[in-house]
Protein backbone atom coordinates (compact mmCIF):
# COMPACT_ATOMS: atom_id res chain seq x y z
CA UNK A 1 0.00 0.00 0.00
CA UNK A 2 1.37 3.40 -0.87
CA UNK A 3 1.48 6.44 1.39
CA UNK A 4 -0.68 8.72 -0.78
CA UNK A 5 -3.56 10.27 1.09
CA UNK A 6 -6.87 9.15 -0.47
CA UNK A 7 -8.44 12.64 -0.52
CA UNK A 8 -5.44 14.05 -2.39
CA UNK A 9 -5.58 11.24 -4.94
CA UNK A 10 -9.31 11.81 -5.42
CA UNK A 11 -8.76 15.51 -6.21
CA UNK A 12 -5.98 14.70 -8.66
CA UNK A 13 -8.05 11.94 -10.25
CA UNK A 14 -11.06 14.24 -10.67
CA UNK A 15 -8.88 16.95 -12.24
CA UNK A 16 -7.32 14.45 -14.66
CA UNK A 17 -10.77 13.21 -15.69
CA UNK A 18 -11.94 16.81 -16.17
CA UNK A 19 -8.93 17.45 -18.41
CA UNK A 20 -9.62 14.31 -20.42
CA UNK A 21 -6.45 12.54 -19.29
CA UNK A 22 -6.71 8.76 -19.38
CA UNK A 23 -5.28 6.84 -16.46
CA UNK A 24 -3.33 3.75 -17.42
CA UNK A 25 -3.05 0.75 -15.11
CA UNK A 26 0.30 0.42 -13.37
CA UNK A 27 1.93 -2.99 -13.26
CA UNK A 28 3.53 -3.57 -9.91
CA UNK A 29 6.68 -5.63 -9.57
CA UNK A 30 6.79 -6.79 -13.16
CA UNK A 31 9.70 -9.27 -13.18
CA UNK A 32 10.53 -8.74 -16.85
CA UNK A 33 11.02 -4.99 -16.40
CA UNK A 34 13.63 -4.82 -13.65
CA UNK A 35 15.83 -1.80 -14.58
CA UNK A 36 18.89 -3.55 -13.16
CA UNK A 37 18.55 -6.16 -15.91
CA UNK A 38 18.56 -3.66 -18.76
CA UNK A 39 21.49 -3.71 -21.16
CA UNK A 40 22.59 -0.15 -20.34
CA UNK A 41 22.53 -0.58 -16.56
CA UNK A 42 24.51 -3.83 -16.59
CA UNK A 43 27.15 -2.19 -18.74
CA UNK A 44 27.15 0.96 -16.60
CA UNK A 45 27.68 -1.12 -13.46
CA UNK A 46 30.71 -2.73 -15.07
CA UNK A 47 31.99 0.65 -16.32
CA UNK A 48 31.92 2.21 -12.85
CA UNK A 49 33.32 -0.88 -11.14
CA UNK A 50 32.51 0.22 -7.57
CA UNK A 51 33.74 3.80 -8.04
CA UNK A 52 32.69 6.22 -5.30
CA UNK A 53 31.54 9.71 -6.24
CA UNK A 54 32.14 12.82 -4.14
CA UNK A 55 29.15 14.83 -5.33
CA UNK A 56 26.33 15.05 -7.87
CA UNK A 57 28.52 16.83 -10.40
CA UNK A 58 30.96 13.93 -10.37
CA UNK A 59 28.10 11.46 -10.85
CA UNK A 60 26.87 13.49 -13.82
CA UNK A 61 30.35 13.54 -15.37
CA UNK A 62 30.66 9.80 -14.86
CA UNK A 63 27.32 9.11 -16.53
CA UNK A 64 28.17 11.50 -19.37
CA UNK A 65 31.53 9.73 -19.85
CA UNK A 66 29.80 6.35 -19.89
CA UNK A 67 27.15 7.40 -22.40
CA UNK A 68 29.64 9.09 -24.72
CA UNK A 69 31.85 5.98 -24.68
CA UNK A 70 29.06 3.86 -26.20
CA UNK A 71 28.31 3.56 -29.91
CA UNK A 72 24.82 3.81 -31.39
CA UNK A 73 25.05 0.06 -32.07
CA UNK A 74 25.40 -0.57 -28.32
CA UNK A 75 22.05 1.14 -27.67
CA UNK A 76 20.38 -0.48 -30.71
CA UNK A 77 21.48 -3.90 -29.47
CA UNK A 78 20.02 -3.21 -26.03
CA UNK A 79 16.72 -2.01 -27.45
CA UNK A 80 16.39 -5.02 -29.74
CA UNK A 81 16.93 -7.36 -26.78
CA UNK A 82 14.03 -5.93 -24.74
CA UNK A 83 11.14 -8.36 -24.20
CA UNK A 84 8.11 -8.00 -26.46
CA UNK A 85 5.03 -6.80 -24.61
Amino acid sequence: MDNARPHIFKKIYEKMVALGIDLLPHQLNSPDLAPSDYHVFRSMQSFFGGKKFKDRAEVKRGVDDFLSSKSPDFFASGISSLPDR
